[in-house]
């Protein structure tokens, strides 16, 4: 199968819609068809065909080379060369015996931040590519409605018996942009799966850790007690918050890096109550927190 063939496949497969996949496969036939672009994209899949630990940072800027070259923008090479890149990560998840639904689920991500781009930038691409590369080097795994990866703790913790210090291990969770609830069941699920997944690295309970701006304790003035948002931000004991004084985590509510809240859209719920809380005089920020999850259980 040839790698644009694949492409077509892939965007099939996870429901990308017909002009944007389109639009992503006639910049592949530029790219190809231009003999120093398509030389620097074999280049940057060379780079990942000898290990999945190369140097991703040289890959994005090879991606931004061929922008340049072809005067296309950065955001959509850089999300094409990683969906180029997917044909070899389905063979190494499969050798690494990891399911095809985790890749999936992995794959599935890069749609979503497609989706983001184009709400935020009205472009097709990303403009959060270094984030795809805990997929590609096998760092990063989704179960059902989150997902997780094993990160070294950088503080000291203690409460209930319970300690970790530097260097600990916990489960970091991310909570992808896929429009489905984040209800309290796909949750549950998602951390017994995410737990199971990890549980040999954890010799007690295992603790997972989250630091999001969803986690901000502020948020609780805002949401009705019985949402989805309050019952996750209920499971974690919030350890420390950020107050994020330049708003720099708006366009994650709000689809716009527009910060001056009179101009804040109101289409939602949430975007309704943040921006009224905004114009009241209310903070938005960060908060870090942990649970633990017995690990017999």
């Amino acid at each position: 199968m040839s790698l644009k063939h694949y492409i077509q496949g892939f965007f099939e497969f996870y429901n990308y819609n017909k002009e944007d996949s389109e639009f992503l496969i006639n910049t592949y036939e530029k790219i190809t068809n231009n003999s120093e672009a398509f030389a620097l994209l074999n280049q940057a899949m060379e780079l990942y065909n000898k290990s999945i630990d190369c140097d991703y940072e040289k890959i994005i800027a090879i991606a931004d080379e061929i922008a340049a070259t072809l005067y296309l923008h950065e955001f959509t090479v850089e999300f094409l060369i990683f969906v180029c890149l997917s044909e070899r990560a389905e063979k190494v998840y499969a050798e690494k015996g990891i399911s095809s639904e985790i890749f999936q689920g992995n794959m599935f991500d890069l749609k979503y931040k497609l989706d983001e781009c184009k709400l935020v930038y009205n472009i097709v691409g990303s403009f959060v590519a270094y984030w795809f590369v805990g997929f590609f080097n096998l760092t990063r795994f989704t179960f059902g409605r989150l997902q997780f990866e094993l990160i070294n703790f950088d503080k000291n913790y203690a409460n209930g018996g319970r300690v970790l210090t530097p260097g600990s291990k916990v489960i970091n969770i991310h909570i992808p942009r896929s429009l489905k609830p984040l209800d309290e069941k796909s949750c549950d699920d998602a951390f017994f799966m995410a737990k199971e997944f990890f549980k040999d690295e954890f010799e007690l309970d295992v603790p997972f850790y989250c630091r999001s701006w969803l986690l901000y304790p502020e948020n609780k003035n805002i949401l009705y007690e019985k949402s989805n948002t309050y019952r996750f931000m209920s499971r974690f004991e919030i350890i420390n918050e950020y107050t994020d004084k330049s708003f720099n985590n708006l366009w994650r509510i709000f689809d716009t890096m527009e910060r001056c809240p009179d101009k804040l859209p109101e289409k939602t719920f949430i975007q309704k109550a943040y921006k009224t809380h905004l114009k009241n005089g209310g903070k938005m920020g960060i908060g870090e927190g942990l649970f633990f999850v017995s690990k017999d259980k």
